[in-house]
């Protein structure tokens, strides 16, 4: 008998080993592939809802007050009278120059218009809902923003008063 070569048994072992090793291997990659996936995008959500509560919250706090909302229906809601909403555009002053920030649920996005002359530019995304709810009889306002990406959801909430406010 000749001791020099592998067997087929030996062989069959081998690869058997090597396909198993392989599959833990591929098993270990696609697992951390999809936490990086997840990490990722509920990094990106938290920033996307940082930088927006401070865009809105800057705007905001120059302005004299909500002159107008409309609800995410459609619906004209009266700033004087609304305890909470689900907004798709609320408008407000700002030194004389009415201003809005308006959402588009379909898209899932958030745009400013500034003195209401042109469509305005996006400066969020992400944006599932935006609730708003009257606070200090219209001297402020609690907003709070939905965000979602890849099945990765954040629920924001933070409090603007308005430096300029004025009670009719």
């Amino acid at each position: 008998m000749n001791k020099k070569g592998i067997t087929l048994i030996e062989l069959i072992i081998s690869i058997g080993l090597i396909g198993v090793l392989l599959m833990i291997v591929f098993s270990v990659f696609i697992f951390s592939t999809k936490v990086y996936n997840i990490s990722y995008s509920n990094i990106e959500i938290q920033e996307q809802a940082q930088m927006i509560q401070s865009f809105i919250e800057n705007n905001l706090y120059l302005s004299s007050g909500i002159e107008s909302i409309i609800d995410k229906n459609g619906k004209k809601i009266d700033p004087n009278k609304f305890e909470e909403v689900d907004i798709k555009e609320v408008r407000f002053n700002v030194g004389g120059h009415m201003n809005s920030i308006y959402h588009i649920y379909n898209k899932k996005k958030i745009f400013i218009k500034k003195n209401l002359n042109y469509n305005g530019y996006e400066f969020g995304d992400y944006i599932e809902n935006i609730n708003i709810k009257n606070i200090d009889n219209g001297s402020g306002a609690k907003i709070s923003l939905k965000l979602e990406k890849d099945k990765q959801i954040i629920n924001t909430s933070f409090l603007v008063y308005f430096r300029n406010y004025y009670n009719e």
